[in-house]
């Protein structure tokens, strides 16, 4: 429903900004940049929204205020600020029941201020009995059926949970402990590979190795070394002879590496010479393994240098303390872990106190049997209990390097491990999802109606009348479409004669300007059906056909402001004559822009004498900035002025007139447009088989370019 807005605001641009919101939601605007202006725009107009500047009323706003509304008591008080003095809306918590705007002013700060419409319900107290099923039980019960399945499956859980023996839980736990450990050391060789793939295919490594350039290869890999959190890295030459070596202080922070060079120890390490033997197997070149060095126990990877062109270069190894992996190991499995070598002796472990070592027959059934099964011992450490699962620990291939065993303490039977407590947490995560999709279901059952009332009722507010909702059920949404729909019939038909009552007035007020205009009998009306039928041609419809015929109807309303001696002059206008009569079209905006419904119909009346070349009036607008429906009309318009006869002339010939209109396209016309008139008028003839439909012209565009006061 179109409203009328009184904005009162002294600063320009924030006054040009608050219309031009309002105006774009289909509003009538009324300006006033003074109380004094303000106080007789209320009493004439009566606004619905009063869109008030604080800082006018300065220290007097609570006398003032209560002035405004008692001369506008329908008028909703909006107040807005000029963004200078901030202060003085927090003086006042009435305000806050006024909505403050300070700009930058925009629709949500509107729409958050201010409600257009209120609206109530009002509801028959005899309508609301006798449903069957409620929406309250709708949305209660399917909750109270969620909830026992719920508890019942938590009955489950808990149960299965309490009720399993001790010593089957503890076992699964070890296993599964041990299961654990070993796929934490693949994905740490793993890790270690990357690592030492993205040393060895660094640009400039391969060149230094060759050149034997140990500060360049320092450079280069210090910062992979560093990002990476490598402990220990060694370059060697093709003779197996260190270039460069880089290894983490045990106490320093983590950038604090001892570089070295020139260690041949590297030689006696098989899997080492794998690599300088150029040896390659079903996996590739990479080989690993477990050393015990000078600078500790650590598990190294190591692989290929190789120049662009495929040459052999030398050799890289990534390592890493077998103390740092049993640390790790624990944290990840909330185990115990010892490493040992292949003859059982500790190599590291997570145990505060020396562990005992695991016997020959043990290794060595560990390692005959490890695809087979694994091997539990039990042992004591610092006067505590543990079942240790033992099996081999392989290098990428099968190979052997060390015996890992994982160990829980026989007290520890209770305890989740990450996998036991990753599946607890996957099952609430999943009853979660449950309730929630139960939730988002049974709301969605109920809200989907309410969701195409607020659809529906927005529609209806943008002015679609033809909107229905479904009105079958049997509780009390359904009732309340049936209301809806009967409003919306209602309001269809009041809006359809009220329509017909529009355009009935229109028609009367171009009958009354060719009364008044001697020359023009027949002249609206003609040119109008013409323009229609131009229109329709070119691909418009609907709405826009409506705003043109309405256009065209009124296109020389602004005559009705013109003297009659300038009017109906019988003999040419003197040029003060013509500079009064060019002003028909401002006339036209100010009679016609207070009108909302008029407002889309406002191109043709206002800009209908504008010329493709620019030299027209009242704007000098040129080409596309013409609005469509007016360079329509223009063509028509002159088509039916040559074609009918004048006092002072007869009519043109029919090949005159297009003669005409071809010679002045792109001067005065649109030269696409004439084109689409000549083939429509050759097609069809003058009077076409009429059809009365009828583009939202827009007004916003023309507010803010014409100078039409």
């Amino acid at each position: 429903m179109t409203k009328r807005i009184l904005v009162v605001q002294p600063e320009r641009k924030h006054l040009l900004a608050l219309a031009e919101l309002f105006e774009d939601r289909g509003d009538v605007v009324i300006t006033a940049a003074s109380l004094k202006e303000a106080g007789n725009v209320v009493q004439r107009y009566k606004p619905d929204l009063i869109l008030l500047d604080i800082h006018l009323l300065g220290d007097n706003w609570h006398t003032a205020v209560p002035t405004m509304e008692k001369a506008a008591p329908e008028s909703r008080l909006l107040l807005t600020g000029n963004g200078a003095g901030a202060g003085l809306f927090r003086r006042s918590r009435e305000y806050k029941d006024w909505g403050v705007v300070s700009p930058p002013f925009n629709n949500s700060k509107i729409e958050k201020a201010i409600g257009f419409e209120r609206n109530g319900v009002s509801q028959d107290p005899a309508a609301s009995q006798g449903f069957r099923f409620p929406i309250r039980y709708k949305i209660t019960l399917p909750y109270i059926g969620l909830a026992l399945a719920l508890a019942m499956a938590a009955a489950y859980v808990v149960t299965n949970v309490v009720l399993d023996t001790i010593e089957e839980r503890f076992a699964n736990q070890l296993i599964e402990t041990g299961r654990l450990g070993a796929e934490w050391m693949v994905k740490e060789e793993d890790n270690q590979l990357e690592l030492l793939r993205s040393i060895a295919h660094t640009q400039g490594v391969a060149e230094a190795v060759s050149a034997g350039d140990a500060e360049t290869l320092r450079q280069i890999t210090l910062p992979i070394a560093v990002n990476g959190g490598i402990e220990a890295m060694e370059i060697l030459g093709p003779d197996g002879v260190s270039l460069l070596s880089l290894r983490q202080q045990a106490d320093g922070d983590i950038e604090d590496y001892v570089a070295s060079r020139g260690e041949s120890l590297f030689q006696d390490w098989g899997f080492v010479q794998q690599v300088l033997d150029l040896n390659v197997d079903e996996l590739g070149d990479k080989y690993a393994g477990v050393v015990s060095a000078p600078w500790g126990d650590f598990f190294y990877v190591s692989g290929p240098i190789q120049s662009p062109g495929g040459d052999f270069e030398g050799v890289v190894l990534v390592g890493k303390s077998l103390e740092s992996i049993t640390t790790e190991l624990r944290q990840a499995t909330l185990a115990q872990a010892t490493i040992y070598d292949l003859q059982g002796t500790p190599l590291a472990t997570t145990y505060l106190e020396d562990v005992d070592g695991l016997s020959q027959e043990l290794v060595a059934g560990v390692m005959q049997r490890q695809s087979e099964e694994s091997y539990v011992r039990d042992l004591t450490v610092a006067n505590i209990d543990y079942s240790e699962i033992i099996g081999a620990l392989e290098a990428r291939g099968g190979t052997d390097m060390a015996v890992i065993g994982t160990s829980l303490s026989q007290t520890f039977l209770v305890q989740p491990s990450n996998t036991t407590r990753t599946q607890v947490f996957g099952l609430a995560f999943a009853a979660f999802i449950v309730v929630i999709s139960a939730g988002i279901f049974v709301a969605n059952r109920i809200t989907k109606p309410l969701e195409g009332v607020v659809k529906a009722s927005e529609a209806v507010a943008a002015g679609n009348l033809t909107v229905k909702l479904n009105a079958t059920g049997n509780d009390e949404l359904t009732t309340v479409a049936g209301a809806f729909n009967n409003m919306v019939n209602a309001l269809e038909s009041t809006n359809r004669e009220l329509m017909d009552a529009y355009d009935s007035t229109l028609e009367g007020w171009s009958k009354a300007l060719e009364l008044r205009d001697e020359e023009t009998e027949g002249h609206t009306q003609r040119v109008t059906d013409l323009t229609i039928r131009l229109a329709r041609r070119m691909g418009l419809d609907g709405d826009d056909l409506v705003q043109i015929k309405r256009g065209a109807l009124l296109h020389d309303i602004g005559k009705m402001g013109i003297p009659d001696g300038i009017l109906n002059k019988p003999g040419p206008l003197t040029e003060v004559e013509w500079d009064v009569m060019r002003k028909h079209t401002i006339y036209a905006y100010q009679m016609l822009a207070p009108i909302a419904y008029l407002k889309p119909a406002l191109a043709i009346p206002c800009c209908h004498h504008e010329r493709w070349d620019g030299s027209g009036y009242p704007l000098g607008w040129r080409g596309q900035d013409i609005p469509l429906p007016a360079r329509i009309f223009a063509v028509a318009d002159v088509w039916d002025a040559l074609s009918s006869d004048r006092p002072y002339r007869k009519a043109w010939p029919k090949e005159r007139v297009i003669e005409h209109l071809e010679s002045h396209k792109g001067v005065h016309f649109d030269p696409a447009i004439v084109d689409e008139f000549i083939g429509m008028i050759l097609a069809e003839g003058v009077e076409g088989n009429m059809a009365m439909r009828t583009p939202a012209m827009h007004a916003t565009l023309l507010r803010k370019t014409v100078p039409f006061g």
